[in-house]
């Protein structure tokens, strides 16, 4: 059915691949609707949005059917949105936590640092361990826990299939990494702030056995800082040279890698791109080259 659009201000209508703009006061009659957004001219970009003829009583329109057409009204005012508040308190620094259904915001009287929530947020936790500030919330089988230091205005990011709070920090276990069955992280929080405190690995059963995974178990388990591990394939004569300590050195610290064939991997260490290249047998690994 045709659409009719009645706007109280002026915005750009875009259906499709084509956008008029719409004035004051005025109408417009679409026959052939597909994806309708309405983006109102002098308005912050949060305030674009879509019009979906099922929703009938949106916060940004109104739908009327009648005569075989759908009469959009846009409505014009101030939006509100429920906002909930948590404060704290630690040696003299006062603390807000504001949370809304778009993003979390923590706050001192010094400093401000707003996140972006990918959807609202219902089931979640707030909470406080000395100068950091903590927010844990379940999404997808998955948790994340933000916590913020209000010291020094940073946040960072934890996520697991299970996140426990424990008296002096926190616990993260991951179930079915790649080649483990189980990853446990330990962490404590102290004056200095948040810190791993023990790692520990359950590998799946015969996980380094599975040859034509070798490089991808080997970098897998130097991503997860399990040496131990990652030591075990490497052959006989390469052990010899290699300990583990040389091998945390030399691939520094993994934030992310991809496996360009069974023997070459791109890796981001330290911040840094870098191309590994494997020599492989059956069993083991011979040797690895950089591009560095």
């Amino acid at each position: 059915m045709p659409l009719i659009i009645y706007s109280p201000y002026k915005c750009i209508v875009k259906n499709g691949q084509n956008s008029c703009e719409l004035d004051q006061n005025a109408h417009l009659i679409i026959d052939n609707a597909q994806i309708v957004s309405i983006y109102p001219v002098g308005k912050s970009k949060r305030y674009a949005f879509n019009v979906d003829i099922n929703e009938k009583n949106s916060k940004f329109y109104r739908i009327i059917e009648k005569d075989d057409k759908y009469l959009i009204f846009l409505l014009d005012g101030i939006l509100s949105e429920n906002v909930e508040l948590y404060s704290f308190n630690y040696q003299n620094i006062s603390s807000l936590v504001e949370i809304s259904n778009s993003c979390l915001t923590f706050s001192t009287d010094k400093f401000k640092n707003i996140i972006s929530l990918p959807t609202p947020i219902k089931d979640y936790k707030c909470g406080q361990y000395l100068h950091i500030i903590y927010f844990l919330y379940s999404k997808n089988d998955t948790q994340t826990m933000i916590a913020y230091n209000v010291k020094n205005n940073k946040a960072k990011v934890f996520k697991g299939d299970e996140i426990q709070l424990l008296d002096n920090g926190f616990k993260i276990t991951s179930y079915d990494k790649g080649i483990y069955r189980e990853i446990n992280e330990d962490f404590i929080i102290d004056k200095d702030g948040v810190k791993n405190s023990s790692k520990t690995f359950t590998l799946a059963q015969n996980a380094l056995q599975l040859n034509k995974l070798l490089v991808f178990n080997f970098i897998s388990a130097i991503k997860n800082e399990d040496y131990s591990s990652a030591h075990q394939l490497l052959s006989m004569s390469l052990q010899e040279k290699i300990n583990q300590e040389a091998l945390k050195k030399y691939f520094g610290q993994i934030s992310y890698f991809y496996l360009i064939d069974d023997k070459t991997v791109f890796a981001i260490s330290n911040g840094e791109n870098i191309i590994y290249n494997f020599s492989i047998d059956d069993k083991s690994i011979l040797d690895i080259t950089d591009n560095k």
